[in-house]
Order: C-alpha cells, then structure tokens, then sequence
C-alpha cells in the first residue's frame, strides 16, 4: 500500500460489476489507496435487507455464498491462516426462533462448510493462536468474575479454561476482550478504547506501548462520530479501524505507526458495516 500517494482510483455505485463478475446490489464504495494488501471481511446488513459476509480483496467486493443472516451478524474474525472465518449472528426476529439459530459460525472463506459451532450468545469470542479452536468471553453472576471457555472448531470439547491458562494467555493477540483491548502480534503493543460515559459508545482510539507505556492517540471521535473495531496488520506497524458518523458516510481508515499518517482505505455509502477484520499474511 503506497499511502503517502493515496490517490482517487474508483467510484462503485448500485449494481456495481466487479472483475470477478460478482454483482452488489445498492453498493457505493470508492476506494481511494492503491490496494488493499490481505483480505478485509465485512458484515454488512442493508436496510429491510439479510445481513450477510462480504470479502474485500484486491480491490473486488463479493458476498460469501451461504452467509445470508435474516436476523444480524456481528463479532466476525479470520483464523490465523486466513481460510476461514468465525462470526456470531441468528436468522429471524422472534424470540423462539433466534434462541434456536443464535451462536458462533464457522465457514471456509469460499462459502462451503458453514457450522453453528456452538449455540448462545457467546462474544466476545477469537480464533485460539493456532487456529483449531475458539475462546470466548462470559461474565459469572455466580462467581462475580469473568470466565473465559473453549472449544474445537466442530463444537466439541467445551470447557472453562483455569485462572492459570487465562493469567498464561491473556495478553496474546487473539484474546477476545469486553472493551476490545487488541494486542500486537508482536506483543509490544496494545489498543484501548476510551470512553466517555457509560451511555457514549468508545469514541477514542489510544495505543500503548508496553516497553516504554507511551500512549499514542491514533483516532479522536466525537458523541457523534464512533471509532470502533480496530484490528492489527500482521506486521504490528499499521492499524485499521472504523469510523462511523450519525452524520455521513462510514470509512474504513488505516493508520501507519513509522509514517504516522491515516488514510481512507474505503468509503462506503450509508451506515450497514456491522463490523469487519483484516488479514494479512504472518510475518515469518
């Protein structure tokens, strides 16, 4: 990505027609970097329309077959290797019926292999750091305290992990967080979110470093503006996020750590990104 040449390239409208001849209803994103390096997932959830996955790659924008969600998607993430993606979601608004469908999905990038992995509402949740398992987060009334469980890919093997394993794991890059606390892959960083009030959404975006405990702002939102769902490259020297205004547009926005300079990835027209997650190949 050449961001200090960040220029214009394309306007998509409705019906927009992409190279891999996937055709979007009512989409209008302009993306104005060179390139989108790695893959970007999206939920998106049109207005009267089912929510369902999108897959932005090499500048292409295509639904995912068989993600349709007529109820929500949100909380989605890519495994560590990039061929397959976690998301909770349900079909339907009545409450019978989204009990039975609420949980975390597991489905190849493709389309094939979609599997309610286990049932309930279940996130924040991750991708274990080698991807054969999912770890998410519970708060117990019983015990005052958060717990955090796992289980395979297929759903089996439930279980509590001990103080021990969290105390062990909870500063990995894939720890699923209530305020969405994102670890580097390196493990010298952190993001953190700053809240105004208990009623305000996280609108300001901090890093920090764990060596030196320098806090870096890198995005400043507004009561009206939301920063949100921050995600590292593999390389722990960028970071991209999403910024989403009652006011305009959403735009997914990049910030470059050695350049320290933001750019707009994409645009997108209205305000359907339920979330999204970045993958870029791991740094050998």
């Amino acid at each position: 990505m050449n961001s200090k040449k960040a220029t214009l390239l394309c306007i998509f409208s409705a019906f927009a027609i992409f190279g891999n001849g996937c055709a979007l209803p009512y989409v209008k994103i302009m993306f104005k970097a060179d390139s989108v390096e790695g893959k970007i997932v999206l939920a998106r959830e049109p207005y009267k329309k089912a929510a369902a996955l999108y897959i932005v790659k090499d500048k292409e924008l295509c639904q995912i077959p068989n993600t349709e969600m007529s109820g929500k998607i949100e909380s989605l993430h890519w495994s560590p290797e990039g061929d397959r993606i976690a998301f909770w979601g349900y079909n339907g608004n009545e409450p019978e019926e989204r009990a039975k469908t609420q949980g975390i999905y597991v489905i190849n990038e493709n389309g094939n292999n979609l599997k309610l992995s286990q049932k309930g509402i279940l996130y924040p949740f991750n991708f274990s750091l080698d991807g054969k398992q999912i770890i998410y987060r519970d708060y117990s009334l019983k015990r005052k305290k958060e717990e955090f469980y796992i289980f395979t890919l297929d759903g089996s093997g439930l279980r509590r992990l001990t103080d021990e394993e969290v105390n062990n794991q909870n500063q990995t890059s894939r720890w699923p967080s209530h305020l969405e606390v994102r670890f580097s892959p390196d493990g010298k960083k952190k993001l953190w979110y700053k809240i105004s009030s208990e009623q305000a959404p996280p609108n300001e975006l901090y890093m920090t470093d764990l060596g030196t405990g320098e806090i870096t702002l890198i995005a400043k939102g507004s009561y009206q503006v939301d920063i949100k769902n921050a995600v590292w490259s593999s390389d722990s020297k960028r970071i991209m996020y999403l910024r989403e205004s009652i006011f305009d547009n959403q735009q997914i926005k990049v910030y470059d750590l050695e350049a320290k300079e933001t750019i707009i990835l994409m645009k997108f027209g209205g305000r359907y990104i339920a979330g999204f997650d970045w993958w870029t190949p791991s740094v050998k």
